[in-house]
């Protein structure tokens, strides 16, 4: 009973529940809606079996840390240590790999199709890294934070690349799918942020066994004060990113769409700003509003060079000053996608 109640502290328990959480709203809050009507027949069982492989990918992992983690351990949660005092560090190694390579073999089970087999080894490079975070990158200035937070928010990122057709992402074309990935990055952006804010906090705490054993935390190496005003700018970051979306990239209509997404995901509606180029926006109290524009312009690219004409180009223009060029103009409706004006044929030359 003692090994078990050890086991079940060394997988971190409350958190493994948490990843099946996650993974299990993922498939029946997300996926399934999108793609109703047209479900896999072996969704399911793809499903419970990738959930079954980032459960135990995570157990390993949690083991691995532990397991190099005692004399840290001794000095951080000397009433909390696992290795050594309730399970022996040989039995925690065979723990690792039992997972580890329970994990595997329940990622191929969820291999969909032969297109989907990269799953396996993606899965095993998480392992990998699960390893060295133990072993090296933990101890190292802020490596270790962002590696942990990637690989929490990978339990999103699997999820997705085991329900998509890798060409169709590459192409682009499938509106499901664009959906289906602007939510999951979503999920996953928000995981990565909230796992480095945890983690910042938690190198604060564990100070004192970290600098004993040669760790170069934040709070190490910039000191506490430091530590502390970096993570609250992380949490502050968060709780922005929670309240008020402005989207920045793409087309206008790419824009409107990622804000009548976040508008679904939570997101008052007041506060999603869609702006131009030059609109000046103000963050004042958790609300976000126009407050004025600022003169701004294109900068033009001409094949590599960007707001720079080189000699090459100004010798391709005399050739067109010389030689001359055609042009045509013509007026197109653009609901209709209809030609609405005669059309304009011109020839320039000397």
């Amino acid at each position: 009973m003692q090994t078990l109640r050890g086991i079940l502290r060394l997988v971190r328990l409350p958190n493994l529940l948490f990843i099946g959480l996650t993974q299990w709203l993922l498939q029946f809050c997300i996926y399934q809606p999108i793609y109703t009507g047209d479900l896999p027949a072996n969704d399911s069982k793809q499903f419970y079996a990738l959930l079954v492989a980032s459960l135990l990918i995570a157990a390993g992992g949690y083991i691995i840390n532990d397991y190099f983690d005692v004399s840290i351990d001794e000095v951080n949660r000397p009433s909390r240590l696992v290795v050594g005092k309730l399970i022996s560090r040989r039995g925690a190694i065979v723990l690792h790999f039992i997972c580890s390579s329970g994990g595997l073999f329940f990622t191929y089970q969820a291999v969909r199709t032969i297109s989907h087999l990269y799953l396996v080894p993606l899965n095993f490079l998480a392992i990998i890294l699960l390893w060295f975070y133990s072993v090296r990158f933990k101890k190292s200035f802020l490596i270790g934070n962002l590696l942990i937070s990637f690989l929490v928010a990978w339990t999103i990122v699997i999820f997705f690349l085991s329900k998509i057709n890798p060409l169709d992402l590459v192409k682009g074309e499938e509106l499901r799918q664009a959906r289906f990935y602007q939510l999951c990055s979503l999920y996953a952006g928000f995981a990565f942020l909230s796992t480095m804010a945890r983690e910042l906090m938690k190198d604060i705490e564990d100070r004192e066994g970290d600098r004993r054993y040669g760790c170069k935390t934040l709070p190490i190496v910039w000191g506490i004060p430091v530590a502390r005003f970096v993570t609250l700018l992380w949490l502050v970051l968060l709780l922005i990113l929670l309240l008020v979306v402005m989207p920045v990239h793409g087309e206008w209509r790419h824009m409107k769409a990622n804000a009548e997404l976040a508008i679904q995901t939570g997101v008052n509606r007041k506060n999603t700003v869609v702006v131009e180029n030059g609109i000046v926006v103000d963050l004042i109290e958790g609300k976000a509003s126009v407050a004025g524009a600022v003169p701004c312009g294109f900068v033009y690219v001409d094949s590599q060079s960007i707001g720079e004409i080189t000699e090459s180009t100004l010798k391709d223009r005399r050739i067109l000053g010389e030689e001359g060029f055609i042009s045509v103009v013509v007026v197109i409706d653009a609901q209709k996608g209809t030609i609405v004006a005669k059309f304009q044929l011109q020839r320039l030359n000397q």
